[in-house]
């Protein structure tokens, strides 16, 4: 079970994460990419092993957007594997969010609107 300060943190990096415009083709593309690295490079793991963030520029994208990527080694028993996860950042507009669309982006507004629909 995961316990309570962990659970904050996730729903805090959800927030957080949501509350970045990432809107495909948009500058927020970047801004979320660099959130995402930052955020990385805080955890101890890879303030240790800063080569295991990896930043990839899009070629000739003039909106300077990149793709994170991170990794953790396996340090007991190495069999030389590798696993690697990799996502979308990026999210689609938000015009079906009809008359809430100004709340898209914030998400303990959008719930209170919700709530008050």
């Amino acid at each position: 079970m995961m316990n309570k300060a962990l659970s904050m943190e996730m729903e805090q990096l959800t927030k957080d994460l949501v509350s970045i415009s990432s809107v495909n083709g948009t500058s927020g593309e970047k801004k979320i990419a660099e959130f995402i690295e930052s955020y990385l490079r805080e955890i101890p793991y890879f303030k240790q092993h800063s080569n295991n963030v990896i930043i990839q520029s899009l070629k000739d994208d003039k909106l300077d957007r990149r793709n994170v990527f991170a990794y953790i080694k396996g340090e007991n028993n190495n069999t030389g594997k590798t696993i690697m996860l990799h996502g979308h950042m990026d999210t689609v507009g938000v015009d079906d969010f009809g008359g809430l669309k100004e709340f898209a982006f914030s998400p303990d507004e959008l719930l209170n609107k919700m709530l008050q629909m």
